[in-house]
C-alpha cells in the first residue's frame, strides 16, 4: 500500500471538493483512511513549538479536512500544524488546520477533526516549522 502523502491527500480533498454528491446524507462525503501523521500545537505565545508530536492515526479524509484518533485532547479552535510525508518536499510536508471537534472517545483516545485552511501561503508555514526543535 503506498503511504499518504501531502500530495495524496491535497488530491484526494481536491477530488471530493469537485465530486458532491447530493444525495450523500452527510454535509461532507468522506473517503476512509488508515494511515498515521504528527500533530504539533501551535500556540503563537509558545516559542520553540513544543518537541513533542502527537501521533495521530487518519480515520478519513472530507473536502475540509481530516477526522483524526488521538492519545490526547486538543483544544476547539486550537491551531495545528499537521506533520505528513512528501514526495517532493524533502520527504516531510506541514499542513496548518483548525481543531474543529474534540471527543474523548475513551480513556486515552480522542476523536479530533482538523479543518484544514490550504490558503495558508508557504512563509507563513516556514515561519511555524522554524520553531520546531530540531
Amino acid at each position: 500500500m503506498k503511504h499518504l502523502s501531502a500530495e495524496n491527500l491535497l488530491e484526494i480533498v481536491r477530488s471530493l471538493r469537485s465530486d458532491v454528491d447530493q444525495a450523500q446524507r452527510r454535509r461532507q462525503p468522506r473517503v476512509g483512511m488508515r494511515h498515521t501523521v504528527r500533530l504539533i500545537p501551535c500556540d503563537p505565545a509558545q516559542i520553540p513549538l513544543p518537541e513533542h508530536a502527537e501521533r495521530a492515526w487518519v480515520r478519513d479524509v472530507s473536502r475540509k479536512g481530516l477526522g483524526l484518533l488521538v492519545g490526547q485532547t486538543f483544544e476547539l479552535d486550537q491551531t495545528v500544524l499537521l506533520e505528513i510525508s512528501s514526495d517532493t518536499h524533502g520527504g516531510i510536508a506541514h499542513l496548518l488546520g483548525r481543531v474543529v471537534r474534540c471527543e474523548e472517545i475513551s480513556s486515552d483516545n480522542c476523536h479530533v477533526g482538523i479543518e484544514l485552511i490550504l490558503d495558508t501561503p508557504q512563509d507563513e508555514i516556514a515561519k511555524l516549522t522554524d520553531r520546531i526543535p530540531a
